[in-house]
């Protein structure tokens, strides 16, 4: 049954809960329903475990596992019974990418507020097998056909799943992500504690990227641009903070360039607020593509002058000063004029300026989960009139 009192209940739909910038922003979109009396729940399509499982169950929304990520039927009979037996459910929200299965499979269920949300601009990404790429174009089309509603983390994930004309359907806008501002307001100084923790120089220079270790992120570009730097700044090091199937060869990267004692590598951490604010120095990511990364609004929260790549919308740029673009065809040396430049340039905006600006902003999670559960509220209620009317 829908949890009592509760006039809205969601079951979102995800693939395999680890740590990162769309699994964390949805963990607090959960924290945030429980204090504004909205039931929801995940149901995971894979069945292997999840770094943030337990931090979903702690938020009093139930976790449910298909055993059949590759299975449609399998999926449809999970679905059925998960919607029977804890629900029934007003919304499906799936996070699935592309997610035409999942929402087809939520009609066949009677769900009838279906919402496809595009998180990338890459559902192509090379890295795809050829049968992949393939289910994504036909699933493409289901998304159009039984989505009730869209939402984009950007305007270009926008155009990835609904297509080049998506404004002219009222289903589908876009929704930027919000984050927790709290955890980037300085109550005491951990700089040197954090160094000496990492073994890192207290004058070092620190240079973070926090991503997936995946084809996307571009690592491989990164460690050349650290070799590159370190020429220029001897007392450059390097902080990655992340995991992925590509850690091996990233740390292959690093030993082949001499650089294994300019680099630490953290993994998987959630305190990626407190590393960007008392840590780094700088924050570089050169990614491939991206839908709207997370981490440069946390990166801006922090007060980090920031060296990015054109992947990275405009959208995502709240405080100008901070943030300096390039094109991938431009070349290391390049890359490198751009880190000493921004370096120079850490004092024209200090975190004191950023931090009002995107408290004021789309991205400020208060902001951006108000908004969300508006749109809720509407598409049930358009929904319930559509069926009045067909019932008259």
């Amino acid at each position: 049954m829908v949890r009592k009192g509760s006039d809205i209940s969601v079951l979102h739909l995800v693939g395999r809960l680890n740590r990162g910038g769309v699994e964390t922003w949805l963990l607090q979109v959960l924290q945030a329903a429980r204090h504004a009396n909205i039931k929801m729940d995940v149901l995971v399509v894979t069945n292997l475990p999840g770094e943030l499982d337990d931090a979903v169950r702690e938020t009093g929304s139930r976790l449910y596992v298909t055993n059949r990520p590759l299975n449609p039927l399998g999926q449809l009979h999970d679905l059925r019974k998960i919607h029977r037996m804890s629900g029934p459910y007003h919304i499906v929200h799936s996070h699935v990418q592309p997610g035409g299965i999942q929402l087809r499979l939520a009609h066949h269920c009677g769900i009838p507020v279906r919402i496809a949300h595009s998180h990338t601009t890459e559902l192509m990404a090379p890295a795809l097998r050829l049968h992949q790429k393939l289910v994504a174009r036909l699933t493409i089309h289901w998304v159009r056909r039984y989505a009730t509603a869209g939402l984009a983390c950007s305007e270009a994930a926008a155009v990835t799943l609904f297509g080049a004309n998506w404004r002219e359907d009222p289903r589908w806008q876009v929704l930027h992500y919000g984050i927790d501002l709290a955890p980037f307001r300085k109550t005491s100084d951990r700089r040197w504690e954090l160094r000496r923790s990492f073994g890192i120089p207290d004058d070092a220079f620190v240079i973070g990227h926090v991503g997936r270790m995946s084809p996307e992120k571009n690592h491989r570009f990164l460690v050349t641009l650290a070799r590159e730097i370190t020429s220029q700044l001897p007392g450059a090091y390097f902080v990655l903070v992340g995991d992925g199937p590509l850690r091996p060869q990233v740390e292959a990267f690093i030993r082949q360039e001499g650089l294994t004692d300019r680099f630490r590598l953290l993994g998987s951490r959630g305190d990626v607020p407190v590393l960007m604010t008392y840590l780094f120095d700088l924050f570089l990511f050169p990614s491939l593509y991206e839908g709207l990364p997370i981490t440069i609004i946390e990166a801006q929260a922090a007060g980090l002058p920031i060296v990015a790549s054109e992947a990275v919308p405009m959208e995502a740029v709240v405080v100008p000063q901070l943030i300096l673009c390039l094109s991938l065809t431009e070349s290391p040396s390049q890359w490198v004029k751009a880190v000493m430049d921004m370096r120079r340039r850490a004092s024209f905006a200090t975190q004191e300026d950023a931090l009002p600006l995107i408290e004021q902003s789309d991205f400020n999670i208060h902001v951006c989960t108000a908004k969300l559960f508006g749109l809720y509220a509407e598409m049930i209620r358009r929904t319930q009139a559509i069926g009045n009317l067909s019932n008259e």
